[in-house]
Formats: C-alpha cells, structure tokens, sequence
C-alpha cells in the first residue's frame, strides 16, 4: 500500500513539473520553423523565373531600363509601384557603353529588362538568361545607312506603342496594380499626344524645313513632322570627323540657307562652332535624348521638358512664324 502511495506521489510530481516547464517556453519557439520556411518559400517564389505575378502591395517590381528615356517612360507608367534603375548611367554617352561583369550579374536578379532594340543595345546578349523586352519589336524600324535607326522615341507617336508594351508586362507581372498602372498610362498618353500637337502646330508655318543635326538621330521625328535631317558626324555622334566632312557640311548650310548648326548636350560643341563661325551662324542643342546629365535631373528635367527645348530650338532654326 506504502509503495503504491510513493508511486502515485511521484506521478504527480513529474506531471506537474512538466506543466511547470511548458508554461515558461516562449510561444515563438513553436512558431519559429514554420515562419521561416513560410518565409523561405516566398523567396523561392520571387526568385523563380517562370513565376507569373510576382508583386504584392509591399514588393515592388526590381525593373532595369536600357538607357534614360526608357527610364522615364517606364517610371511615369509604373510610378511607385516599380523599383527603376538605368543600366547606362546618368551622363555616359549610350551608343559604346558595355556593361561590366559585376553590372551583368546585378541585371540577372530583375523581374525584367527594358531595352530599346533596333540594334541600340548591342550588348544585351551579354546578359544571358534574364528576361527582356524589346519595345521596338512592334515598329516598323526605318535604316540609317546600312545599319537599323534605333532612334525611335523622338517621335511621341511611336512613343506610345512602347508605353503599351510596358504596360502590358507591367500588368502581367502585378495584375492587382492593373486599374493603377491603367491610369498612368492613360495619363502618359494624353501628354504624348499634347507634345506631338504643340510639335505640329509650331512647326507648320516655317521659313525651312531642313536642319543639321549633330549625328542623325532625328530621322523618325523628321518623316513624322515633314522636315529633312542632315548631319555633321553621320550615323554616330562617336564617329571621326575630317576636315573634308566639315568643309560639305559648311558648303551644305550655304546651300540650304541655314544659319544654325546643332551640336548636342553630351557633346563637345567644338565642331559646331568650327562650322557656325564659317557661316556667320551660331550654335543651338538639338537633343537626341539618349541621356540626362546630373545637373538635368536636380532641375527635374525629363523626356517632355527636353522635347520641348527641342521644339523651342527648331523654331528659331527653321523660322517658324509661332
């Protein structure tokens, strides 16, 4: 009876130490494993690269754009709902840039990568297995000499078939942002179509229709408008210039009647002036829009602002009676 008692006694005092012991164990020592493979499994998700939508109200989409004006296009269409970046940085000339080793490695970790296309981004194959959309590919893509014209953007009609195909990935990716990301593209277009109008009406009644560009990046904004392009480097505003080329480029401007010769905002105008002085002329910026300096971006300059310094340029050169 004695020992039946000890036993009973020795139950109880084992069950109450184990109530004891499991009062003071933190709840979050039972959660911990469950939250970390809850959280291991969602990086899995955002990592994989057939993931269908990927974004959440608390994750941007990580988004690469080629060079500055896909930049803005893509940030005034995604706003704060994407994280930006430019693979070109502000103030690098973009026809010769190659991007390094440790820049490709950083590219491949995006949702995806915008680039112009036309031949503009010869490096893109570089870039192996990441995901990129070519905003060209939907645009009939005129020739400049032998060789693709990529300078598709300056003209603001064109511009919107590369703001639908940004949108269309956009809401692929985060279809819960469609109504969103619907109505900053609608928002981008109005501005587009206002900026083709102010060019059209400006540029109807004119003493010219020719103009000399720094190199020809202005031929799709030249056919869209009814003005004629010429240039004083070709194809490539990185390209040698020899006094033969300055001296036709002289007897050009004689011939054409025109007093202005452009030069460009990433380009030393040391060229334009040669010309402008032999010609009793003088020298204005035409941009090609292909970058954006520091000092452009602390004045909030963006693409409408520069096409219109570009339109208030032209003006003045081919005297315009607006």
């Amino acid at each position: 009876m004695r020992d039946n008692y000890k036993a009973w006694i020795s139950f109880c005092f084992i069950v109450l130490t184990i109530t004891l012991i499991s009062s003071f164990i933190p709840k979050s020592i039972a959660t911990t494993n469950l939250s970390q493979n809850n959280n291991n499994s969602n990086n899995s998700i955002n990592e994989s690269e057939d993931q269908g939508p990927i974004s959440s109200n608390n994750t941007n989409l990580k988004i690469f754009a080629s060079f500055y004006p896909i930049y803005d296009f893509i940030k005034k269409i995604g706003k704060d709902r994407v994280d930006v970046s430019t693979i070109v940085p502000a103030g690098i000339e973009p026809h010769d840039f190659e991007p390094t080793a440790k820049q490709i490695i950083e590219l491949q970790k995006a949702n995806v990568i915008f680039i112009n296309g036309a031949g503009f981004e010869s490096w893109i194959n570089k870039i192996g297995s990441a995901t990129v959309v070519d905003l060209s590919k939907d645009i009939p893509i005129d020739n400049l000499g032998s060789a693709p014209d990529p300078h598709i953007w300056l003209d603001p009609i064109l511009v919107k078939t590369y703001s639908k195909t940004i949108f269309d990935k956009l809401i692929s990716l985060d279809p819960q942002n469609t109504d969103y990301y619907t109505n900053n593209l609608n928002e981008f277009n109005k501005k587009l179509e206002l900026l083709n109008s102010d060019i059209s009406m400006n540029l109807t009644n004119c003493d010219l229709n020719d103009f000399i560009a720094f190199h020809d990046a202005f031929g799709y904004f030249a056919k869209r408008y009814g003005l004629t392009q010429h240039s004083i480097s070709g194809s490539s505003p990185e390209a040698d210039i020899n006094p033969q080329r300055i001296a036709d480029a002289i007897k050009l401007a004689e011939q054409l009647g025109v007093n202005i010769i452009f030069s460009e905002d990433n380009i030393e105008p040391r060229l334009s002036n040669t010309i402008a002085n032999e010609i009793g002329g003088k020298v204005l910026i035409l941009s090609p829009i292909e970058m954006i300096t520091q000092e452009e971006q602390t004045l909030n300059k963006d693409y409408f602002s520069k096409m219109y310094d570009n339109l208030d340029n032209l003006k003045i050169t081919l005297r315009c009676e607006n």
